[in-house]
């Protein structure tokens, strides 16, 4: 099937997803960003998205700076799972031998995309998009691969862990290409240089949060509230208070996602996962009583 049909194939797929079924994004951290980067939340359009690398996030503000009629945030999320379904159902495709496994692998892409549309996510999002680009740069020709290149850094500015995770559950499926079609030196080279495009895209985003103290603070406070929020023992936090902040806007912080950042800043945010994780701690596994 030529690329087109499977383009205009996955666009009709895709829209009647978002038509039809309940459309909602999985966690707060999106509409998190877009209120960052449409301005409701510091008044003014910003591109310090946090999640995000800052290179994204400012060609996202320049739109909405533009205009703010259009949701660009999400709008580019759903093109990217048009783009990376189209990709990977092409190499299915093409290079899948056998009806039945040809249909397999595409019932399962379908599945698994209605899955990640019903519940929107920029992670999940990102993780499609590395799959679909290192594929890409692995089953295609020189063009390919440059486009491959250029998707997974893309993948990487969405979020730079869920594409490096799925390059490092990639490499233990590498060597089953290496059986099919042998050694490929561009194919390795191109692999690398996706590697090292994305991780100095990465550097230069901390760099440019590193720069500005305000917004670094705020980095930091996403990411310790993360790690709290994340843990599956922060019940046990209760035990860990500093003085000065008590159990009830513990409460509302771990269970609501609320709190009063004057009680629950970072320094108290700080102190309560080291102690969970000190107190957890199991042969060095952190996170498992």
């Amino acid at each position: 099937m030529k690329p087109f049909y499977v383009f205009l194939l996955n666009v009709l797929f895709i829209l009647a997803c978002i038509t039809l079924l309940p459309f909602h994004f999985e966690t707060n951290d999106d509409p998190g960003m877009i209120a960052i980067l449409n301005g409701s939340k510091v008044g003014r359009p910003d591109f310090h998205t946090v999640f995000m690398n800052i290179i994204l996030g400012y060609s996202l503000f320049k739109l909405y700076s533009m205009t703010l009629a259009v949701e660009w945030y999400t709008l580019f999320l759903v093109i990217c799972h048009i783009v990376s379904c189209t990709i990977i159902s092409t190499v299915i495709l093409n290079h899948f031998n056998g009806k039945i496994l040809k249909s397999a692998a595409l019932a399962f892409l379908c599945f698994t995309e209605i899955y990640f549309l019903a519940k929107l996510r920029f992670t999940t999002t990102a993780g499609l998009m590395a799959t679909a680009s290192l594929l890409l740069v692995c089953a295609g020709g020189e063009k390919e691969r440059i486009a491959g290149i250029f998707f997974f850094v893309l993948a990487s500015l969405v979020r730079y862990y869920a594409a490096m995770l799925v390059g490092l559950v990639f490499i233990f499926f590498y060597p089953i290409f290496l059986v099919q079609t042998g050694f490929c030196k561009k194919c390795f080279v191109a692999l690398c240089v996706c590697a090292c495009a994305a991780f100095s895209c990465h550097l230069f985003d901390r760099a440019v949060y590193h720069a500005n103290p305000e917004w670094n603070h705020f980095f930091m406070y996403n990411k310790v509230r993360g790690a709290l929020h994340d843990n599956p023992n922060a019940g046990l936090g209760y035990q860990f208070l500093p003085e000065g902040v008590d159990a009830a806007s513990y409460k509302l912080f771990v269970s609501y996602f609320f709190g009063d950042v004057d009680v629950m800043n970072l320094e108290v945010l700080e102190q309560i996962v080291s102690s969970i994780n000190k107190e957890t701690d199991v042969h060095g596994i952190p996170g498992v009583k």
